[in-house]
């Protein structure tokens, strides 16, 4: 059995009424209608917090990098995971390893570790989950195949990534034990993308594909139809991004739009909510300044490339470069406390340019974008801001575990814990 739901013009399909909610005393700042059981929310630029209602963090936690312990040292931290206990994985993608710490940063174990036998890896990225009972997912592309480890890191099995029609990269644990991932349909030479679509579908936890949740638009990145010439490097445009929540709701949209749809884990539409929008023009400025960061971290990397073959596939991309022509309305979005969701702003080119070439810079890592907050309700609250060099990785018990790199690009894992949390009327 096979759901598919395309995510584009739910407002246009079922309309937006006109019915005003506002704090007492300020002006209307998100208006909510109903339409066959959906919500739909639309909010102002202006989020609904007072000053005093803002969230503010402060860290409690810390976990360096150790200088005295070889094998142990961090090179770079790509994924964390909290489970029910407190206990923090951390996932190193340069020794493709996971660390292990108790809810007081006090390291446990190490497991995983390169290689192709059970419970090794060979290409993990940033994929880290939390299945059924705290066990701990692991997707591999390199080895094609999903591990599965105890909460204490003691591998349990693996099962082959399926191929449905192409190897899923983008992965969330379901809380019944099941997994969702995002399959990208490659177009090749000779192909059209007409009746094309990527997916959402839902994993059995022995690998077998259940059904689709989701279907999405096809991302132009995976249209090579026309070719080499049709491999590019693309910034700042429309593409799909999705979270997974605690609770099994999905939060899907495109960042070209600043709107969200929630569904269900059965790929049931409950509520969409959006936020007005102005459009900024990716100026020639910007461009050339993205440009000449890329150009220069790509000639870099090629020059450390000893196959030809490849080497020329890379200087191709790296002279193919579209842009957008205006930023994109957010960058991601990810689950955060209490049913709230957490919208990334995207990066704009002088940031993007600068984490491209810190070391051309002056080394300090670049701030990260601000986040839009939106209750279980899809108000909007307001925006609330990380450290430089911040980037959010987790959420838990109502805490928000990010990864943070120094000026040496040595990274820590850091909690921070929620204070003023008061919340609005």
């Amino acid at each position: 059995m096979y759901r598919k739901f395309v995510v584009l013009g739910v407002f246009t399909s079922l309309g937006l009424g006109a019915i005003a909610c506002d704090r007492p005393g300020a002006d209307a700042t998100y208006q909510v209608t109903d339409s066959a059981g959906v919500k739909l929310v639309m909010n102002a630029e202006q989020g609904v917090w007072a000053p005093d209602e803002v969230w503010q963090f402060r860290e409690d936690l810390r976990i360096e990098s150790p200088e005295d312990e070889p094998g142990r040292e961090f090179g770079m931290l790509a994924g964390v995971v909290v489970d029910s206990r407190g206990v923090i994985s951390a996932l190193d993608f340069s020794a493709q390893n996971i660390q292990q710490f108790d809810s007081n940063g006090t390291y446990l174990r190490t497991f995983g570790g390169p290689g192709e036998g059970p419970g090794q890896f060979k290409r993990v990225g940033g994929e880290l989950r939390l299945g059924r009972g705290d066990s701990i997912v692991v997707p591999d592309l390199g080895n094609l195949r999903v591990n599965i480890f105890s909460p204490d890191g003691l591998f349990a099995r693996s099962f082959p990534m399926p191929s449905f029609p192409a190897t899923p990269f983008v992965w969330w644990a379901l809380p019944d034990g099941r997994l969702a991932a995002q399959v990208n349909v490659m177009v090749m030479p000779g192909q059209t993308v007409d009746n094309r679509a990527n997916v959402i579908v839902r994993i059995s936890p022995d690998g077998t594909v259940l059904d689709t949740i989701l279907a999405l638009p096809l991302d132009p990145i995976f249209d090579i139809s026309r070719g080499p010439a049709s491999v590019k490097t693309r910034f700042f445009n429309s593409t799909a991004t999705w979270t997974m929540s605690g609770t099994g709701l999905l939060a899907v949209g495109m960042t070209g739009e600043y709107r969200l749809s929630v569904y269900t884990a059965d790929g049931t539409l409950r509520m969409v909510f959006a936020k007005q929008h102005t459009p900024i023009p990716v100026s020639q400025s910007d461009r050339d300044a993205v440009t000449e960061a890329h150009t220069k971290a790509m000639t870099d990397q090629i020059a450390k490339i000893d196959n030809e073959q490849v080497r020329g596939m890379m200087k191709d991309m790296a002279g193919n470069i579209e842009f957008g022509e205006t930023y994109p309305a957010f960058g991601g979005v990810i689950a955060g406390p209490e049913g709230s969701w957490l919208v990334r702003q995207a990066f704009r080119a002088e940031n993007l340019a600068r984490a491209m070439s810190r070391s051309e810079v002056d080394g300090e890592p670049p701030a990260p974008p601000a986040i839009d907050v939106f209750d279980a309700d899809g108000r909007f609250l307001g925006t609330i801001r990380f450290p430089a060099g911040f980037r959010l990785a987790a959420v838990a018990g109502g805490k928000l575990y990010g990864i943070e790199t120094d000026s040496l690009d040595i990274p820590s894992v850091v909690r921070l814990t929620r204070t003023g949390d008061r919340s609005p009327h």
